[in-house]
C-alpha cells in the first residue's frame, strides 16, 4: 500500500511526504525504478508476461504489478505521479 500512499501525496501536493514513501518502496524493492520506467514506456506487460500465475515474487517488480493490477483505475489516472517518480528515482 505503499505506492498507493505516495500517490495520494502528491495528488494533495505534499510532493515530500510522496518522496518519502517512493524512498522507502525503493529501499524494500530494487525493482522500482525499472517499474516506473517500464509504466512509462507502456513496457510493463512484458514483465507481466513472464510471472508465475500462481503468485508474486515480494520485492520485486512482480510484487509492483500485482499493486498496479489491483488499483488500475488509480494507476491510469495518474500517470503524471510516474513522470515525476522518474525523474525523482533517477536523481537518487
Amino acid at each position: 500500500m505503499l505506492m498507493p500512499l505516495a500517490m495520494l501525496y502528491y495528488k494533495t501536493g505534499d510532493r515530500d511526504k510522496a518522496e518519502k514513501y517512493l524512498k522507502r518502496i525503493a529501499k524494500s524493492n530494487k525493482d522500482l525504478i525499472k517499474f516506473v520506467k517500464a509504466f512509462n514506456n507502456d513496457e510493463l506487460h512484458r514483465y507481466a508476461d513472464q510471472m508465475d500465475h500462481m503468485g508474486y515474487r515480494p520485492f520485486t517488480i512482480e510484487e509492483l504489478i500485482t499493486e498496479m493490477a489491483d488499483n488500475s483505475t488509480l494507476f491510469r489516472l495518474m500517470w503524471t505521479f510516474f513522470d515525476w517518480a522518474e525523474d525523482l528515482l533517477k536523481k537518487k
